[in-house]
């Protein structure tokens, strides 16, 4: 209990005195004779639990803590009292919607134990504000990603009814639509594939194990070799892993395979010379990761919202705007941090640092 901060208020100076003797050990202790400092104190100081004496002269305990309520409502509140008045009790619990009336003198075992219930109450308080606050956002994300997600599905889908409509009533020109089909299975193959890769994420437990990176990105890259535009992009791969590392597979491959299939479809046409240059070093505690490209580059305004859900530099441009967004929550979850720089026409550079799940 170090360091957690508590403030008794009461007009007896002799009081306050003896009640921060009893707790000073085990607790923060702040004291006021002044109702009103101690109101701007609990602020100041963020101070989660509040006791005070019952019989003030400038405003009475049960005033001072409806005042706390209003102004503090996460605070726990406790009130002191040497007059056992019933009527007191009840206006303390009604107005100031008090957690414990104890009578004074006060026993000291018995205050310790009432301030540390008090302490465990504010902490369940706090985890259940946090919960809560989780759970809201996970629902607005859901209902926000099934909303999107839909949208981009019944995109593709009423371009492939109107390719097929047209091969029937144009036969001659069936070679071209068939490509546009083609393309277009490829995006919707695209949506479909970051749905899985974002509930798979959300729901799977960790599966650790150990990593061996040169076949984990060698096996990535053989794999994405078959999608257009792989073979304009010259790949340079070097790994030095001087450690066994422990990590989750699928969330790996995820991560990588999200910021590679970025450089092959990101690529400047404009240059003769298109490269992809990945860079691993891992040792038993960490993965450090670098994949730089001279691509077409993200503008400095855009750098920070890259990693937000459905978000694309321009609407002429590939993707679904959810594939770095995946990559983000799924750094998360690994207590990864990523780095990105960037320069419009020039570079992307996408940095990862990811611990070993062996702790």
């Amino acid at each position: 209990m170090k360091n957690r901060k508590i403030i008794y208020v009461d007009d007896k100076q002799g009081n306050l005195n003896a009640f921060k003797a009893l707790l000073r050990r085990d607790f923060h202790v702040l004291i006021s004779t002044q109702p009103q400092e101690a109101l701007e104190m609990i602020g100041k100081e963020q101070v989660p639990v509040v006791i005070t004496d019952f019989k003030m002269p400038l405003m009475n305990g049960v005033v001072f803590l409806s005042k706390v309520r209003e102004l503090y409502p996460d605070t726990v509140r406790i009130l002191l009292s040497g007059h056992a008045d019933i009527e007191a009790v009840i206006e303390s619990v009604n107005k100031g919607e008090v957690f414990r009336f104890i009578k004074k003198p006060w026993i000291d075992e018995l205050l310790i134990n009432e301030i540390k219930n008090a302490f465990e109450l504010y902490d369940t308080r706090q985890s259940l504000h946090g919960r809560n606050k989780e759970l809201r956002l996970a629902y607005e994300e859901l209902a926000y990603f099934t909303y999107s997600a839909a949208h981009n599905l019944t995109g593709p889908v009423a371009t492939l009814r109107g390719l097929l409509n047209l091969i029937k009533t144009e036969p001659e020109q069936t070679e071209e639509y068939l490509e546009y089909l083609d393309q277009t299975l490829d995006a919707l193959n695209v949506h479909l594939t970051n749905i899985i890769s974002f509930n798979k994420n959300k729901i799977d437990e960790m599966s650790p194990k150990e990593i061996d990176f040169e076949a984990l990105l060698s096996g990535l890259l053989l794999e994405v070799s078959r999608i257009p535009g792989y073979a304009d992009l010259n790949v340079d791969l070097k790994i030095n892993q001087s450690g066994s590392f422990t990590g989750d597979s699928s969330r790996l491959t995820l991560i990588f395979s999200n910021i590679i299939l970025n450089a092959i479809k990101y690529q400047d046409k404009e240059k003769q010379h298109r490269e992809l240059i990945i860079r691993v070093d891992a040792t038993e505690e960490l993965m450090k990761a670098e994949f730089r490209d001279n691509g077409v580059g993200i503008s400095e305004e855009n750098l920070p919202r890259i990693f937000d859900i459905f978000f694309r530099e321009s609407t002429g441009q590939l993707g679904s705007g959810i594939g770095l967004y995946i990559v983000k929550q799924a750094m998360d979850r690994l207590n990864g941090v990523m780095k990105v720089e960037s320069e419009k026409g020039i570079y992307t550079s996408v940095v990862a640092e990811i611990p070993s799940l062996k702790a």
